[in-house]
């Protein structure tokens, strides 16, 4: 019997990858995560892997030969960046994923929470009140005031509050506005 030279290959591991929230206001975090790991051979999946990020795809790894399986990457700038994410096993098997951020201004953002007061039906008055915060708000921040834009969005949760009071609004809405307009005026601090 003649022996038989054989190669074994490496096959490189495989995951899932995400960015969530896969929609952020400037200034916010976005997790970039692992799951789902998994590698035909025992030995390297005993071995456990090793992950890379990158936050902008840029090429340039924000995070490298990390044991975690999340990183948490921080936008300061507005647009739409596709984050890469690399899993590696122990035999330097690698496969390589992209994920999506979509990072809002604070116009943008401000304009979200005017089509959530607007969806709300709330009666023309009160409609109005919250708006013109929120378009105060947004011409304030055109004109380079962003303390006064941000006074602006105080208002707004004080004039929220206000409705609440007068049971027109439920609690549970009122968090989901003054939510919304915390993260935004914290947007608008670094912007």
């Amino acid at each position: 019997m003649t022996p038989r030279a054989f190669t074994v290959t490496n096959v490189a591991p495989t995951a899932a990858f995400t960015a969530t929230p896969q929609q952020i206001f400037q200034g916010e975090l976005a997790t970039l995560a692992f799951s789902q790991q998994s590698d035909p051979s025992p030995a390297d999946t005993q071995a456990g892997f090793t992950y890379a990020y990158d936050c902008t795809a840029s090429g340039t790894l924000s995070v490298a030969n990390n044991r975690a399986a999340t990183a948490t990457c921080k936008y300061l700038k507005a647009g739409t960046f596709t984050t890469g994410g690399t899993i590696k096993d122990k035999d330097l098997g690698a496969t390589s994923y992209t994920a999506s951020v979509k990072v809002l201004s604070p116009q943008d953002a401000l304009s979200g929470l005017r089509a959530q007061v607007v969806a709300l039906n709330l009666n023309a008055t009160r409609t109005s009140d919250l708006t013109t915060k929120i378009d105060n708000s947004l011409q304030k921040l055109a004109q380079g005031q962003k303390a006064d834009a941000s006074k602006q969005l105080q208002d707004f949760i004080k004039k929220v509050n206000d409705i609440v009071q007068q049971q027109t609004l439920t609690a549970a809405q009122s968090k989901v506005l003054t939510d919304t307009a915390n993260r935004i005026i914290a947007s608008i601090a670094v912007s």
